[in-house]
């Protein structure tokens, strides 16, 4: 009876794994013939372009095939860095689309203010508030990354650092 309920299992994580490797493979396929089309469909003539959407639909279906081929492969571990690196992105994106939507160059740029110890506060922390804005998506992104690395690893006992 038990050798007959281990099958079972063994059977069920097969079709999970194949289920899984036709559902990531199927999408990044379906994902690329799209993108080939709109590419083709609409050819602008300009080079710039073009290329742009090619690595643009590169990166958007290069972790459905690679995770399909994990799959495949059977190395499960792998797994999490293609969710800390599309996590990494989302990270980042968000991270660089928050002071656009915050208003917040604006409020570095507004020159024509009247004077004053605000105006002269505002503009001494341009500088560095610009700064943040520019390197800190990148940080937050590879913390992020780095934070989805330590979670899976082992931990080890007797460890203290």
């Amino acid at each position: 009876m038990e050798a007959t309920l281990g099958n079972r299992k063994s059977s069920a994580t097969e079709v999970l794994r194949w289920i899984g490797i036709a559902a990531f493979g199927g999408f990044g396929v379906w994902e690329t013939i799209i993108g080939g089309r709109d590419i083709i469909k609409h050819p602008d003539g300009d080079w710039t372009g073009t290329m742009l959407a090619i690595v643009f639909a590169a990166l958007v279906c290069a972790p459905f095939y690679i995770v399909a081929f994990i799959c495949f492969r059977r190395r499960y571990r792998e797994l999490v860095d293609v969710v800390a690196f599309v996590g990494g992105i989302v990270v980042f994106c968000f991270l660089v689309e928050l002071p656009l939507r915050l208003h917040i160059h604006e409020l570095f740029q507004d020159r024509y203010l009247e004077g004053g110890a605000w105006n002269e506060l505002r503009e001494m922390l341009g500088l560095p508030v610009s700064v943040l804005c520019l390197f800190g998506p990148f940080y937050a992104a590879a913390w992020f990354f780095r934070w989805c690395r330590r979670m899976v690893e082992p931990r080890q006992k007797g460890n203290t650092d």
